[in-house]
């Protein structure tokens, strides 16, 4: 499974890659796929939790010369 953007505007993509290693098939939304993608797309939401947890919402940036 792949988050293709941010949490914000979610755009799961799944691909079978032992059926297509190629990943031109998107099969986030077959029904055959659904219990997997669930499990997927909940270690993945997890997953981007976590690292959210560990980083400042808001970065501050220094630039030499520039009070």
């Amino acid at each position: 499974i792949r988050l293709a953007r941010g949490p914000a505007e979610a755009l799961y993509e799944l691909y079978d890659l032992a059926a297509e290693p190629l990943e031109t098939h998107d099969v986030y939304d077959d029904p055959a796929y659904h219990a997997a993608g669930a499990a997927l797309r909940a270690d993945l939401d997890e997953w981007w939790r976590a690292q959210a947890a560990k980083y400042p919402a808001k970065v501050v940036s220094y630039v030499r010369g520039e009070a």
